[in-house]
């Protein structure tokens, strides 16, 4: 009888410990969770090449207007499937001149930066954008109000990439400006972004907007850069390059003198 009950309280004392021991798996299985789980968040976007932007670029796209065109009524761009996959164009907003368009001295308008997935719905969870603009007759100016105030940045949209890896622009026209440690000639522009928090991807959408005021009347050219420049532009899962260099096309602004 004694060793009956004896035997009986040693069996429920052993459950406590039991339960004890399956709460402290079960929390060491969530923090386990928890970490595998966070870990390919946090480091699922970077700017794929981390180098300084240098040299000039040898490359020039020559496919991009070809494939956006407008839908008539509506102002959002139609991107043909004639492009094989991913890339980047720039989009007039309401007022800004097309590509090829016209402009006078004096005049502010403002581009969208555009991704565009491909035909094929994939997901893309990055993107880097390296430009040159011809600052010698346009200058990166400040989004907001009316005026013609200069401004070494572009405005991001984190409305789907939500995360800001760069963003810089270099108006400085008597000297060379500093991208990250090294040196990049007037008019470069660097905006990289991706989605951090948010889900990937797919189809079009803007990731930034940028602003220019005409300074002087000429041809204005705004060049996606690509190899051999250190940096060039990139868009795709991380680590992945999508997007082939003749969907691209530099957009053309025609700037006539002061009206």
């Amino acid at each position: 009888m004694i060793d009956r009950t004896n035997r009986y309280v040693h069996k429920w004392n052993v459950l406590p410990l039991l339960a004890l021991t399956l709460v402290i798996a079960l929390s060491a299985g969530a923090i386990l969770f928890v970490r595998v789980a966070s870990a390919p968040t946090s480091a699922r976007i970077s700017e794929v090449d981390a180098s300084p932007l240098v040299g000039q670029s040898a490359m020039v796209g020559t496919g991009g207007g070809a494939q956006v065109a407008n839908k008539g009524a509506d102002t959002q761009p139609l991107v043909y499937p004639a492009c094989p996959a991913a890339f980047q164009f720039l989009w007039p907003e309401p007022g800004a001149p097309p590509n090829g368009g016209t402009v006078h001295v004096g005049d502010k308008f403002a581009l969208d930066l555009q991704n565009y997935g491909g035909p094929d719905g994939s997901y893309i969870v990055s993107q880097q954008a390296y430009l040159s603009f011809t600052y010698t007759l346009m200058q990166n100016v400040s989004l907001v109000g009316t005026g013609c105030e200069l401004a070494q940045t572009i405005t991001p949209d984190t409305t789907t990439f939500d995360a800001t890896l760069q963003n810089e622009v270099c108006n400085n026209p008597s000297q060379i400006c500093t991208f990250r440690g090294g040196s990049v000639p007037p008019g470069s522009m660097a905006y990289a972004s991706g989605a951090l928090n948010n889900p990937e991807a797919r189809g079009y959408f803007r990731v930034a907007q940028i602003a220019f005021c005409a300074t002087n009347p000429g041809q204005a050219i705004i060049h996606w850069q690509f190899e051999p420049v250190t940096r060039h532009t990139e868009v795709g899962p991380q680590g992945i390059q999508m997007n082939p260099a003749a969907c691209y096309e530099d957009y053309v602004i025609n700037i006539l003198p002061p009206k």
